[in-house]
């Protein structure tokens, strides 16, 4: 049996973090992957044809870089192990709407306030106090963001004594809508703003969300915003082979079968092929809690209160389905160069369409008009197809159950056709004979993928008020601990949930350092 200080199951972004974190410390590492690639959501895949790289889930790094983990780790991970990222200085997305007219996201706040207020001088206005406001709370709320959750009364114990911190703590408890449509007044923006807002798969109408609404807009004009080179699958491909140089191991194609638990601790693991690897000092699992609790490992090990929590545990409201194309040229838009030159566009038609298509989730019905946001990133990056083709990636958001007597592994195409519906109202050139290849994922292809993915979410469990900061995953278990010893949660069921950051991953290898006396 090979053994190892450290074992971390699952190589998403989480545990890649965590496992690099750790091996750079000075720990032995093996990580294990159940899937043939690294990465999870993070990756980058052939999945049309030949030489088209897709995203199987990332688009936009940003959060990833804001992650304090990358001042550790981002300079050798680009002199050693190839990470490039092609950084995005100026238009960063663009919408498109019916009547003609178009918003696009500028960088630079001063030229995006100055295109709003072609369509609002108020609503420019505005938008400037907005990001003034989020420029004073900023650096507090990425230090929450990237720490073990306090509980909620420090928190608001510290925002109630300024009037400042009374507005955060009031906008907290607002819906993204009610947000949008109290501060801004012109449809096009307000369309602009709620679609954005909505991109961490919140839902419109949700109370105790309007905080998204920060933390998706005003933050790209002061972090930096980029995409790897060859795809998000560079990032954690990189901290792989990063553990790998300092004497761990990577597994691929290799799935849990069992955490072996021995008189409360967890002392190895053993894989589907009877493999058996043992740990010295910490496991760590970033697998999702049913998986990992409910059927790796015997529930007699664990109380029956925290038994209770992990069944109790809510998935995602909101599903993902996703469509990969191989192209012969990129969407050309009716809307001018600069509009075709972005890249990245999300299609919303108006506010009042995407009350419609989340409604219409609620009840299990895919939308009949659903937004598409459509990233066609070989435009910057021809690395990602062969010469002169492209690669474009389409999400909308779905029902995981559907109601209506479908199942998706029969709907899926049609539901496709229902995206190219939407991009081809605005496009003159998504035509059958520019579509070379295409692939498909619904909510329950992307669970199937990544069971991280619960029914079909991308944020590992829902982000409600009740699986929030200090209460994920859930009461008396936000600390990254387990209630056995040696075993730690790393997942994106824990604070502050799923993304492209690998944020508990990092937050879990500083707790597991820290308490073996480690240096940061």
């Amino acid at each position: 049996m090979e053994h190892y200080d450290v074992i971390v199951t699952g190589a998403g972004i989480n545990g890649c973090f965590c496992g690099a974190l750790l091996a750079k410390s000075g720990l032995k590492v093996l990580l294990v992957e159940r899937n043939r690639y690294i990465g999870g959501d993070c990756a980058t895949q052939e999945i049309t044809l030949p030489g088209f790289r897709h995203e199987m889930g990332g688009v936009i790094h940003l959060w990833a870089l804001i992650n304090p983990a990358m001042k550790v780790l981002r300079p050798e991970l680009e002199q050693k192990f190839g990470l490039k990222y092609i950084p995005i200085k100026d238009a960063l997305i663009a919408m498109p709407f019916t009547d003609g007219k178009y918003i696009i996201v500028y960088k630079d706040i001063d030229r995006m306030v100055e295109h709003l207020a072609t369509y609002s001088r108020k609503d420019a206005k505005r938008y400037r106090e907005v990001v003034d406001f989020w420029l004073n709370l900023r650096d507090g709320f990425f230090g929450n963001f990237f720490s073990a959750p306090q509980p909620p009364s420090l928190t608001l114990a510290g925002l109630e004594k300024t009037e400042a911190g009374l507005e955060w703590i009031r906008n907290q408890n607002l819906s993204v809508k009610d947000f949008v449509l109290e501060n801004f007044e012109d449809p096009h923006v307000r369309t602009m703003m709620l679609d954005w807002s909505l991109c961490p798969m919140e839902r419109p109408q949700q109370d105790g969300k309007a905080a998204w609404f920060f933390v998706s807009i005003p933050l790209i004009h002061t972090y930096e915003v980029g995409i790897p080179q060859r795809g998000s699958g560079s990032l954690t491909e990189g901290l792989a082979r990063m553990i790998e140089a300092y004497g761990g191991k990577v597994l691929t194609a290799s799935p849990v079968k069992k955490y072996i638990i021995e008189g409360g601790e967890a002392r190895g693991i053993v894989l589907a092929d009877g493999t058996q690897f043992s740990a010295g000092k910490a496991i760590v699992t970033t697998i999702d809690l049913r998986n990992t609790f409910l059927k790796l490992m015997d529930e007699g090990h664990l109380p029956e209160k925290f038994v209770k929590g992990v069944k109790n545990f809510k998935a995602d409201k909101v599903a993902f389905f996703s469509t990969h194309l191989a192209l012969n040229e990129p969407p050309r838009f009716k809307l001018g160069d600069e509009f075709n030159s972005i890249g990245y566009w999300r299609m919303a038609d108006s506010v009042e369409a995407i009350d419609e298509e989340y409604a219409e989730i609620q009840i299990g019905r895919p939308p009949k008009n659903p937004g598409v946001s459509a990233s066609c990133w070989s435009m910057w990056d021809p690395t990602r197809a062969p010469a002169g083709k492209h690669v474009l990636c389409m999400n909308t958001m779905a029902p995981y159950n559907l109601t209506d007597g479908n199942n998706w592994d029969d709907f899926k195409e049609e539901y496709y056709n229902r995206q190219l519906e939407m991009i081809r109202k605005y496009t003159t050139n998504m035509t059958d004979d520019n579509i070379l290849a295409q692939t498909t994922f619904s909510p329950i292809d992307h669970e199937r993928n990544n069971c991280s993915n619960m029914e079909g979410g991308i944020q590992g469990g829902e982000l409600d008020l009740s699986q929030t900061g200090y209460l994920r995953p859930f009461p008396g278990w936000s600390q990254y601990r387990t209630p056995i010893k040696n075993l730690w949660m790393a997942g994106s069921y824990c604070h502050p949930g799923g993304g492209m950051h690998g944020a508990s991953g990092t937050i879990a290898a500083g707790l597991i350092a820290k308490e073996l006396g480690l240096k940061k």
